[in-house]
């Protein structure tokens, strides 16, 4: 995978299929996600289940509600943004 310089691309990518995008937001995201979701809940244990099911359920929004022409068009469709998905 190149070396990313912008979010944006990263969110492009993953919206085009990439796991390896997918991969890189979960790992620089969950570090927001996980201290919001344990203030919340109060409890670490069920707060990393949730940050894992919150990245599960926009890999497979995005999955599903991604049309096949959306791999036609490249680069041009603007990504989501993660408070979109969720």
């Amino acid at each position: 995978m190149p070396v990313l310089e912008q979010p944006s691309d990263v969110l492009r990518q993953f919206c085009h299929g990439d796991l390896d995008a997918f991969e890189t937001l979960f790992h620089q995201d969950r570090t927001e996600v996980y201290p919001w979701i344990v203030g919340i809940v109060r409890d670490p244990a069920i707060a990393e289940d949730l940050t894992i099911e919150i990245f599960w359920r926009i890999y497979r929004r995005t999955s599903a509600s991604t049309p096949p022409e959306a791999s036609e068009r490249g680069r041009d469709a603007s990504p989501p943004t993660l408070p979109s998905i969720t």
